[in-house]
């Protein structure tokens, strides 16, 4: 059985629209920075993520299943954040995702 990401129907345009802006500032993120970075770690440990609405700007909530269960109507393994830090300090606490030391682009929250 393959990976699985669903991506609730209410954040489908606000995930399309992540995915553009990553393309558009990719070149000022260090590749562990970048949204796909961070779906690729899901992918890795997980065998079904679904994503769904977050309160700042270009996040998301999670929920993921490991690889070795069969039946994802169970309670979820892990829940999180994938969150959008920003481009710098500035864009950071304006989007409430203000870390100890400054982030930019997505990082992975559980």
């Amino acid at each position: 059985m393959g990976n699985t990401l669903i991506v609730a129907s209410e954040v489908k345009d606000e995930f399309r629209e992540a995915l553009m802006l990553e393309e558009k500032i990719t070149a000022h993120l260090n590749p562990r920075e970048r949204l796909s970075w961070c779906l690729s770690l899901l992918a890795l440990r997980y065998a079904h993520v679904e994503l769904d609405h977050d309160y700042s700007p270009h996040c998301f909530g999670f929920w993921g299943w490991y690889k070795e269960k069969t039946d994802i109507d169970q309670q979820a393994d892990i829940i999180g954040g994938l969150i959008y830090h920003g481009e710098s300090y500035e864009e950071m606490v304006k989007n409430f995702t203000a870390t100890v030391s400054p982030k930019k682009g997505w990082s992975l929250h559980t």
